[in-house]
């Protein structure tokens, strides 16, 4: 239900909007509907002046408010649309999360003295191309971590004899050589690694999941996600001490990995930079396939989080997570998809994110045409909430420097909702260019959002050669035909056109030749030949324009 009173406040707002300056919006809602992860879609919007006021109107900016960064705008720049014209700006798609998200743009727009935003919605949902995670579509926190408990739970257990011979034979093995996770030393295995030799030469096999803090029995010792050949003296150094960033006390190192205290003074172990991810990513493996055994995760999982960003996946360890899937029928969600992680609070424990709003207000100052006498015109003014709660407890004051200026408006439905939020403005008083007034919005953070309102003289456009010329339709709407009514007919150019368009900006139908025959253009609406419900009859005279709107039942 939430959504859905949402819509109908957007469409209102784009109402109010448009009318100040007659701007006209193919669409304000963009739903780009269903991407693959991290491939980009676009779609257009067309802006059209069908204003006989305004000979111009400037768009000026684009503000896109989500709580996620997946909308932009392509190359972007301000830009006018004349009189009769339509532009087009297109948008941008694209998330490396599988999941739904929605925004809002904010299309700021100048005419005469009115200067403001327009709102329009937008939405997206992303998909895995791999369909084994579809589960996980659009899940979160705790709800998404049980999810993958399930997943990861099927496991064909092999011997740690069997584990160490496959990873040393094959998996870890290229070019008939293995490496040392932590300082990048190779030697040369056979076929049939000999381990005893391998021992007495400085090799053997790291638990990246201390034995001592839960891996000592198998499945768990033999579990090949976060089992890795090492150096004999790397692996002692490394001992059961946690991870993290070394800062200070340095007492061993070697090809970029390192023993020494970090910035809290624990004694911790930092791996290589290209072994960090393939850490992280193994014990969060093993703390949701096992559980947290002895708390192992807990105080390392923020730094364990900063290696996944500085270390991805790799090609290699893509396809040892493919050929460990071939043994043990399981495989580690957070090599396929480590962005996964960033949509649970806490691999070790679970939880939820801290809930909390965001209010932040979309325009610094807006500005309304006013008449000589007193006028009255309602505007929206947005605020926007890029939390993850809802508003609650907002107040809002209203302040002004001129007796005969007034604001007023109110906050009905403006708490306790997400996202986009207007608040219905009205103006009364008199066009004055050092009139101002303030909107203060207050929210349950006390931070305080200002608005400033101005006013400016009401706009007129005078066309001495043809101010008598004019388009109107009857019926309007209509049913089956109408009639289009030429006033000044005379005061055409010989050069004048007429055409219908759809709100695309698509030329419909070509009525040219009658004007030249009457000053009534009789017309069915099966000659549209389409099946939109409202069109654009335009007639162009020299670089004046003369529009208006056809509405069909």
């Amino acid at each position: 239900m939430k959504k859905i009173l949402l819509a109908i406040i957007l469409l209102s707002i784009n109402l109010f909007g448009n009318n100040l300056c007659n701007l006209s919006l193919s669409n304000d809602m963009i739903d780009f509907g269903s991407v693959y992860t991290n491939e980009t879609k676009t779609a257009e919007i067309t802006l059209s002046n069908f204003s006989q006021k305004y000979s111009a109107i400037n768009i000026e900016e684009i503000k896109i408010f989500s709580q996620f960064n997946v909308f932009k705008t392509l190359n972007f720049q301000p830009f006018t649309i004349k009189s009769g014209d339509s532009k087009n700006i297109t948008f941008e798609y694209a998330n490396n999360q599988n999941i739904t998200s929605e925004g809002t743009a904010f299309i700021r727009v100048k005419c005469g003295n009115n200067n403001f935003s327009i709102a329009v919605n937008l939405k997206g949902k992303s998909i895995y191309k791999d369909e084994i995670y579809s589960f996980t579509q659009d899940l979160w926190e705790d709800e998404l971590r049980n999810s993958l408990i399930q997943f990861v739970k099927k496991h064909k257990s092999m011997t740690y004899t069997q584990a160490r011979i496959l990873m040393w034979s094959s998996l870890d093995r290229f070019n008939e050589n293995v490496e040392c996770v932590y300082t990048g030393k190779k030697t040369y295995v056979s076929d049939e690694p000999n381990f005893a030799e391998l021992d007495q030469y400085g090799w053997n096999t790291e638990h990246t999941w201390p034995q001592t803090y839960g891996a000592s029995n198998d499945p768990e010792r033999s579990d090949l996600f976060h089992i890795f050949i090492t150096d004999k003296n790397a692996n002692g150094k490394r001992d059961n001490f946690p991870f993290g960033f070394v800062k200070s006390g340095i007492s061993w190192q070697e090809g970029g990995s390192k023993l020494g205290l970090d910035d809290k003074g624990t004694k911790i172990f930092e791996p290589r930079d290209v072994h960090k991810g393939n850490v992280a990513r193994a014990l969060f493996y093993f703390a949701i396939k096992y559980g947290n055994k002895s708390n192992f995760l807990t105080a390392q999982e923020l730094a364990l989080r900063d290696f996944m960003q500085i270390d991805p996946p790799d090609d290699r360890e893509r396809a040892k997570n493919d050929s460990i899937f071939k043994y043990q029928e399981n495989r580690n969600p957070f090599i396929d998809h480590p962005e996964l992680s960033l949509r649970i609070p806490s691999i070790a424990t679970g939880g939820s994110f801290p809930k909390k709003s965001d209010l932040s207000k979309v325009d610094e100052k807006i500005s309304i045409e006013l008449k000589q006498d007193l006028d009255t015109v309602s505007i929206p003014v947005y605020f926007y909430n890029l939390g993850n709660a809802n508003l609650s407890n907002a107040t809002i004051n209203y302040s002004t420097n001129g007796s005969d200026f007034k604001i007023s408006g109110d906050l009905n439905n403006f708490t306790n909702v997400k996202n986009i939020q207007p608040i219905y403005l009205t103006v009364i008083g008199k066009a004055s260019q050092t009139t101002k007034g303030i909107i203060e919005v207050t929210d349950s953070d006390n931070k305080k959002h200002t608005v400033e309102v101005s006013t400016g003289n009401y706009s007129s456009i005078k066309d001495e050669n043809q101010s008598n010329i004019s388009v109107s339709i009857y019926p309007n709407p209509i049913r089956e035909f109408a009639i289009i009514n030429i006033a000044g007919l005379s005061n055409l150019n010989n050069d004048a056109t007429i055409k219908i368009y759809n709100l695309l900006g698509e030329e419909i139908l070509d009525l040219t030749n009658e004007i030249h025959h009457s000053h009534q253009i009789r017309f069915n609406k099966e000659l549209l030949n389409s099946n939109a419900n409202i069109y654009i009859v335009k007639l162009i005279s020299g670089n004046k324009v003369y529009s208006n709107k056809i509405i069909i039942y």
